[in-house]
């Protein structure tokens, strides 16, 4: 699996819309002082792919932004020859959940609740 674009608003520590473009580099380091969001940058990619984070062991409302009403997190990725988008978010009370394969130049969805997506995934990427 190959992380290719990450886009995230009001998770942890990224309270404002972050964008990061991984498609440029071969090779790259993530790298800040301390409390920079570093990790949450990794626990944003967990939480896109598999609706939690293993390091803080939570999931859900938990991980918005303190003062934030809501957040999203969205991660392209190849896996072998196929690109994949999943988009996690969560605005009030209602939580959604989107897993996307590119076809011929279109998104087209894989499959609808949060917990095919994580099966999917972990079929797709070969990590639980």
């Amino acid at each position: 699996m190959r992380p290719m674009k990450l886009e995230l608003k009001g998770f942890t520590s990224f309270r404002e819309r972050s964008e990061i473009d991984f498609r440029a580099f071969d090779l790259f380091a993530i790298t800040g002082q301390t409390g920079a969001g570093k990790t949450s940058l990794l626990d944003a990619m967990t939480y896109a792919l598999y609706g939690k984070t293993s390091r803080l062991n939570r999931a859900g409302r938990d991980l918005i932004s303190q003062g934030a009403t809501g957040m999203s997190v969205s991660l392209l990725f190849r896996a072998g020859r196929d690109e994949y988008r999943v988009t996690r978010a969560i605005h009030g009370s209602t939580a959604t959940a989107c897993l996307e394969k590119l076809e011929q130049g279109k998104w087209h969805n894989v499959c609808g609740t949060a917990g095919e997506i994580g099966q999917k995934v972990e079929r797709i990427i070969g990590l639980d």
